[in-house]
């Protein structure tokens, strides 16, 4: 049976650890950190065990029973807030030799190499910042990606180079059409004729039928405005040379050539932040194309959450079981938020590989912080458009009243007058 990645490693035990690209032995020494979500902030921390607890039972650290992907509560200047639990950060002693900081998701323990070996094991993406652009990479809906950029090139090939697919990109970079600074220039051109470049092309030698896709991905990205072409190239640049936070920073080849696609999403980000969160922002500013390439970097875009809170609502609301023998009824309202998110986890639509997406988890937090209301009352179904609020029926009889003796004065007035 594959590991509950809820439970802790304790202080001693013996494990493997998935470091460059291979499990190694080592010994757990402790929780270093947990890494946690800020979903009113909207980014990720980690904090030390002292200051995370239970929401439920305020037990402190690692005896607090934290789940991953449940709610917890931080210390942040003296005050309690909320957060998302998504990594356990353990510090791991390792065998041949040095100390490791390691995520939960990427440890395993020695006897469950040796259980039920014939079980095939779940697929798991290993997390941490080496691993993110070939998350990033593996979660693309490459075939719709693709049918996305084939269609809006439409055949053009005016920004493709066989000899060597960067090349157009330089080009750009050097032209005056660029907004860059001649700094950033001067950076760009360096790093990606004498690294990235090589790096590239010694990728794609080895996979040739890569070629294809990559130029229409180049192509497609130089067909674009300035302010597109400009932010890619600073991401593109930026992600390639700083791919580690320490020792060589570069990112490895097979990451290079992953962020020709995927430094498409960071752009989209940065140019359609309000859309992409949901907000109302500048209504027209973002071309509905990037919309629809950004949709195939995410898991369950295509998913809506309001849908599945109607399915919940109509199951569990105080209209479909009477208060009296309604199950949540007891539970506090951020027991009745984590009774919705298992009903989301259960749903028939819901994939592991989606409900494991952190933009999907997010995107679940913010209905559910949308909904707030519903989870404190049952009763009131805010911005759903299904029923309508209840009015105070004697109010109404007496406003009519006074409404009639109003017009019956204003009758009285006018008698006579003509």
């Amino acid at each position: 049976m594959a590991r509950n990645l809820d439970e802790d490693f304790e202080h001693g035990e013996e494990v493997e650890v998935f470091t460059n690209d291979e499990w190694e032995p080592g010994s757990i020494d402790g929780i270093h950190t947990y890494t946690i979500y800020i979903e009113f902030e909207e980014y990720y921390t980690r904090i030390m065990p002292s200051n995370i607890r239970n929401p439920r039972t305020h037990v402190i650290g690692q005896n607090g029973n934290l789940m991953v992907d449940g709610p917890i509560e931080f210390r942040k200047n003296g005050i309690w807030m909320p957060g998302i639990l998504i990594n356990k950060n353990y510090r791991v002693h390792m065998h041949n030799g040095g100390i490791e900081l390691v995520e939960h998701s990427n440890i395993r323990r020695v006897e469950e190499l040796q259980a039920a070996p014939q079980q095939p094991e779940p697929v798991v993406q290993p997390r941490g910042l080496a691993y993110e652009v070939h998350n990033a990479f593996s979660n693309l809906d490459l075939p719709k990606f693709m049918t996305i950029i084939r269609r809006e090139n439409n055949g053009a090939s005016n920004f493709k180079d066989n000899n060597n697919v960067l090349e157009p990109i330089v080009s750009y970079i050097n032209s005056s059409e660029t907004t860059l600074t001649p700094e950033q220039k001067t950076r760009y051109t360096r790093n990606i004729r004498d690294s990235i470049r090589q790096n590239v092309s010694a990728y794609i030698e080895e996979h040739p039928d890569l070629e294809d896709n990559t130029l229409e991905v180049i192509q497609f990205v130089l067909s674009q405005d300035p302010k597109y072409k400009d932010l890619y190239i600073e991401t593109f640049e930026n992600e390639c040379m700083g791919g580690y936070s320490t020792g060589n920073r570069q990112s490895c080849i097979k990451g290079m050539f992953e962020r020709i696609y995927t430094a498409n999403k960071g752009t989209i980000q940065g140019l359609c932040f309000d859309e992409i969160q949901g907000g109302i922002g500048a209504a027209n500013a973002c071309n509905p194309v990037y919309l629809e390439l950004y949709d195939t970097f995410v898991p369950g875009a295509d998913i809506d959450i309001n849908d599945i809170f109607q399915k919940w609502y109509n199951q569990f609301s105080y209209d479909a079981i009477p208060k009296g023998e309604n199950p949540l009824r007891t539970l506090s309202i951020e027991e009745r938020k984590q009774h919705f998110r298992n009903f989301v986890r259960q749903d028939a639509s819901i994939t592991p590989r989606i409900w494991g997406n952190r933009e999907f988890q997010s995107k679940l937090e913010r209905s559910i912080q949308k909904n707030n209301i519903i989870f404190e009352t049952l009763t009131i179904d805010v911005g759903l458009g299904k029923r309508k609020r209840r009015r105070n029926t004697e109010k109404k009889k007496q406003r009519n009243v006074t409404m009639k003796k109003q017009r019956r004065v204003r009758k009285r007035k006018t008698k006579g007058k003509y």
